[in-house]
């Protein structure tokens, strides 16, 4: 889901390993929410994020999360505990860490039950209105 610069060359490289068909490219969806318990799996590969909301959304939707380890990323992500952190531009790492949560669904719960936790106790509105009130007022 969702729009970007790389979409072309994704939507092309799909179509180069004959998997087009069984990709469902949606482009820019106004409440993606509603799809993530579609998901097994979500990944970020951002080569850049401050805190991303769509990484929070997936954690409070228990999801195990594969993403980069780049800006706020490893706020919301403890590899190995609440998901897998790996570097960014690093498609070797991203395809080990797939393989391990697809051949490992319990292990796959486990990290998304643990995200799921964490991700209510630090980023729930409650928490974050408080934190923001103590720092500004």
């Amino acid at each position: 889901m969702g729009d970007g610069e790389e979409r072309e060359n994704l939507e092309n490289m799909a179509r180069n390993l004959g998997i087009y068909d069984s990709v469902d490219f949606r482009g820019f969806v106004e409440n993606a929410r509603t799809y993530l318990s579609s998901f097994d799996i979500f990944v970020m590969p951002s080569r850049s994020e401050a805190l991303p909301y769509a990484l929070l959304e997936a954690g409070f939707a228990g999801l195990p999360v594969i993403a980069t380890s780049v800006g706020g990323i490893p706020e919301i992500i403890e590899s190995g505990i609440s998901g897998a952190l790996i570097p960014s531009d690093d498609s070797e790492a991203l395809l080990s860490s797939l393989v391990l949560f697809y051949d490992n669904p319990r292990m796959r719960d486990r990290l998304g039950d643990f995200l799921k936790k964490s991700v209510k106790e630090k980023f729930s509105l409650e928490k974050v209105l408080k934190e923001t009130f103590k720092r500004y007022l």
